[in-house]
């Protein structure tokens, strides 16, 4: 989401994720520590992974400090968000509920009057950046400027859909686009006729055993959560109704460890056949 903003983690690809040598491990370390010292606030966590299992470094000043281990601190992990998206929208294709080809006017409101350049905006554009539909949002004001997305809604989303009148049809050259990635959140939850977050649960998280990857944190998890810093300042955490498939979750170093090593796990390993589909180049 496009804001100053800084997360106190790197974590997957957003993180320092090795899969080689056992002794690669001290390296690593020198790595991450060299790395947090760079930041105006926050720590790093990194995980390796090889044949003999994981491995965590981390960095920093971080709070929680006491009583957690760093893999355990929960962390906003924005963007990553988005391929928990496309894996979801990967295995609706291979359950042929939705093809990546279908237009997204087919899973709209019917009463919802689009432009005909935004109604033949394919699925597989949202997830490629490549509908054409803005990066950002214009003439945006929010209610409350340090958590600018809490009062975005899922009816906004769509009335500012509504409202676009592009210039050229799809696809577009490719420009990064929150608000397309969060608009395939919305047309999942309304083909499966379920909630971003259940979906997440259901599909990829439960499956995987990622108990703390979620939007919404328990007691337990809000503990562990590490605040998010615009600089050196702790601001406060975002909330992204409207916009959840473009970057709501929340998770730790040691849940996104097991997301990727299941994406690393090969042909017989959960979710494999969506992985390989969203590695196909589509733009």
């Amino acid at each position: 989401m496009k804001h100053a903003r800084w997360f106190p983690v790197l974590l997957l690809q957003a993180a320092i994720v090795c899969v080689g040598r056992a002794d690669t491990a001290p390296e690593l370390s020198t790595i991450v520590a060299a790395s947090a010292a760079k930041l105006p606030a926050g720590g790093i966590v990194a995980a390796e992974i090889d044949a003999t299992g994981v491995r965590f470094s981390s960095a920093g000043a971080f709070a929680p400090r006491d009583g957690f281990a760093p893999e355990r601190v929960v962390f906003e992990i924005g963007s990553i968000t988005k391929v928990f998206t496309a894996l979801l929208l990967a295995e609706t294709v291979a359950e042929g509920k939705a093809p990546l080809d279908d237009r997204i006017a087919q899973h709209l409101p019917a009463e919802l009057k689009l432009h005909p350049a935004v109604a033949a905006i394919t699925l597989a554009q949202l997830s490629s950046h490549t509908s054409g539909l803005p990066g950002t949002l214009s003439d945006f004001r929010p209610a409350d400027p340090l958590d600018p997305y809490a009062d975005f809604t899922s009816k906004r989303l769509l009335a500012i859909v509504s409202a676009l009148r592009p210039k050229q049809p799809p696809p577009q050259p490719a420009e990064y686009s929150n608000l397309g990635v969060g608009l395939l959140g919305l047309i999942l939850e309304r083909i499966h006729g379920k909630p971003f977050a259940e979906l997440v649960a259901e599909r990829i998280t439960g499956p995987l055993g990622m108990r703390d990857t979620t939007i919404d944190l328990s007691p337990d998890q809000q503990a562990r959560f590490a605040p998010p810093h615009d600089g050196a300042k702790a601001v406060k955490p975002w909330r992204i109704p409207g916009l959840a498939g473009a970057g709501a979750l929340r998770s730790t170093a040691a849940d996104l460890a097991l997301f990727a090593q299941a994406l690393l796990d090969g042909r017989d390993a959960p979710l494999a056949a969506a992985w390989e589909l969203i590695r196909r180049p589509q733009a």
